[in-house]
């Protein structure tokens, strides 16, 4: 594996589970030695001389949340905050929590009693406790509803705009879709890595409309001449069209359709999860 993120980026490991991202974040946190290779933080050696200075700038959420059951949200952070040598800050607590949706009152509950979602945000809050450069993340929205799916985007973001550096693991490309980097992984290995769309466009550069036309058998001979025109089908009185393209095609299309008496037009562009597929023939799930 080699790869690379710039300060202040956000980065997504993205593939199915066992595809290395896991053990990747491990090695990086300094959690799990390698057996070979270099893992370097902000410049500075996570497994050489420079480890301990390395390991003060990371912040590490691992998919297991390491909190006591029967301690409160409160004393689970204190415990952490003491680990990192640095004292726990409430006023910058609170605000993490009311940005991710926990309440204080919910960090003084036992963290035996919250959901799965409840648990990730502290686990979230946990690992920026000492206002770390790097933050490492495997799955952050693990049981998390779409409300808090977006709030945690919108942190993240705000801690990238301040010079933070983000890597995070996702097994579901729409998580990865926020990303300004994505890589694939898949056995292991990065198999490609560029910005969400840049992948889309590289490895499917298609697209699916359905158009609704007053003519449409004249509008389906017309497509049927395109050689951008990859598929053609009727079915309950409209049009579903495969092309090969993107903006360029889409205008031409909309304009041929408008000859032919358009009447609605719905598109299907492809997701990140549909570049994973081709790129890896893979599917994410797996």
């Amino acid at each position: 594996v080699s790869l690379s993120v710039e300060c202040g980026l956000m980065a997504a490991l993205l593939g199915p589970n066992g595809s290395g991202k896991s053990t990747l974040l491990s090695m990086l946190a300094g959690s799990l030695r390698p057996t070979h290779g270099v893992f370097r933080i902000a410049g500075l050696d996570v497994w050489g001389s420079d480890s301990r200075r390395a390991r003060r700038i990371i912040g590490y959420m691992s998919q297991s949340d390491p909190f006591y059951p029967q301690l409160t949200g409160w004393e689970n952070l204190s415990l952490h905050a003491a680990m990192h040598g640095v004292r726990l800050d409430k006023d910058y607590v609170a605000g993490l929590a009311e940005r991710i949706g926990l309440s204080v009152g919910d960090l003084s509950r036992r963290v035996g009693s919250y959901s799965g979602g409840m648990r990730r945000k502290l686990s979230l809050i946990a690992a920026l406790l000492h206002k770390p450069r790097v933050l490492l993340l495997d799955e952050p929205d693990s049981g998390l509803d779409p409300a808090s799916r977006r709030m945690l985007v919108s942190l993240l973001r705000n801690l990238a705009s301040h010079g933070t550096t983000i890597l995070y693991a996702t097994h579901i490309g729409d998580s990865a879709i926020a990303a300004d980097i994505v890589f694939f992984m898949s056995d292991g290995r990065v198999i490609a890595s560029g910005a969400p769309e840049e992948l889309i466009e590289r490895y499917v550069p298609w697209f699916v409309a359905v158009l609704e036309a007053k003519d449409t058998g004249g509008l389906v001979r017309a497509l049927r001449e395109l050689e951008w025109v990859v598929g053609v089908v009727e079915r309950d009185g409209g049009v579903t069209v495969t092309v090969r393209g993107s903006s360029r095609e889409l205008a031409q299309l909309t304009e041929l359709a408008a000859r032919y008496g358009l009447m609605s037009l719905t598109i299907r562009r492809p997701s990140l999860e549909d570049a994973f597929i081709e790129a890896t023939g893979k599917r994410l799930e797996g």
